[in-house]
């Protein structure tokens, strides 16, 4: 407040007079808090074994969904405090210990947009009998930190001893969707090929299938080796997974064989069926060529073969086909694998 002398016209004379002080050069300063604009990680799918054998590969998938902004996106798969050993996680060809208390991150390479996928699969293994906690996490990250955004908890119970081991092993891969659409079925396959009988020990195939949507519901699934059924699996609801191995001992596997699966469902359906299905082959020495899957040019020679009728019709038909032909449901994402670290937090935990 300030005093000072003001002439009254009612009186006549000078009055004091108070009055507020103003300073009209000073800033009103206010805090804004601004959140960044960051990915957030939604698991949309997985699927892992439920039961497991000591020492045995069993196959696994999962997929995240970037349900935010433009950021860095990743998975986490977690082996839990607490757990009786260590997990081993092989993806695309590289094979990862993983112990107690720590987890393994596939994460993109840089920031991908809203609805960017993470779609990937491979094998994991147990060292210990017992009861295991397996974490499932959608990442993303946050400055130089990464936190975790949804998680989904496995428990898988691993009995027996390890089988002997095989002194080689050759994974030969063969994964994919099957979508028959309106039409009653679907059917994939893979040549297994290049194997050295006068070296072979046995073989087996790993299988993990998942319900990814589906109009009328309900289908089954047939895995074949060479013509022959193998296992059947019903799946009823979407979201439903299934796991599992049978053994092909010696006698079924030949220098060429063919891997095949059938999905067959009611008319109209419209379902999806993931499948990540690699068989597995033992030797007693290093083979001088590695048995192996399917190649470009198969690839080429089935859709040949599919698409004869439309390829007969000229370069109008072709021409359609191409334009019309489904392509793949999410374009390929570069990805990468890090070490065993420490867990990330979870998002709702930060101090803003």
């Amino acid at each position: 407040m300030t005093l000072s002398h003001r002439y009254s016209p009612y009186l006549g004379r000078y009055v004091l007079s108070l009055s507020p002080q103003v300073d009209y050069l000073a800033a009103v300063q206010r805090t804004v808090e601004v959140t960044p604009l960051v990915a957030k990680g939604s698991i949309e799918a997985y699927s892992f074994p439920d039961t497991a054998d000591v020492g045995v590969d069993k196959p696994w998938s999962a997929k995240v969904h970037n349900v935010g902004d433009l950021g860095r996106l990743g998975l986490g798969i977690g082996n839990a405090a607490g757990n009786p050993g260590s997990i081993v996680l092989t993806w695309q060809g590289n094979v990862y210990t993983i112990d107690p208390g720590n987890y393994l991150r596939i994460s993109t390479t840089g920031e991908v947009p809203n609805c960017t996928r993470i779609d990937t699969s491979g094998e994991i293994a147990f060292q210990t009998k017992g009861s295991y906690t397996l974490r499932i996490l959608g990442i993303h990250l946050d400055g130089a930190t990464w936190y975790y955004d949804d998680e989904r908890q496995i428990t898988v119970t691993v009995t027996g001893v390890a089988p002997p081991e095989w002194p080689f092993q050759y994974p030969v891969p063969f994964s994919g969707r099957l979508a028959p659409g309106a039409v009653l079925e679907a059917t994939d396959s893979t040549p297994v090929k290049d194997v050295d009988l006068t070296k072979l020990l046995g073989g087996r195939v790993d299988y993990a299938l998942r319900y990814e949507s589906g109009i009328l519901t309900g289908m089954n699934v047939y895995i074949y080796w060479n013509d022959e059924l193998m296992t059947t699996e019903r799946l009823s609801n979407v979201g439903q997974t299934a796991t599992g191995t049978f053994d092909l001992g010696k006698a079924r596997i030949r220098a060429t064989n063919t891997l095949s699966i059938k999905m067959v469902q009611g008319p109209l359906g419209y379902n999806v069926c993931g499948f990540d299905c690699p068989a597995v082959l033992g030797f007693s020495e290093e083979p001088d060529q590695p048995p192996g899957g399917e190649e470009w040019y198969d690839k080429l020679l089935e859709w040949v073969d599919k698409n004869k009728y439309w390829i007969a019709l000229g370069v109008a038909g072709t021409g359609f086909l191409l334009l019309y032909r489904p392509g793949p449901g999410y374009p390929a994402m570069p990805i990468i694998m890090y070490p065993p670290t420490q867990p990330p937090r979870r998002e709702e935990s930060r101090e803003r």
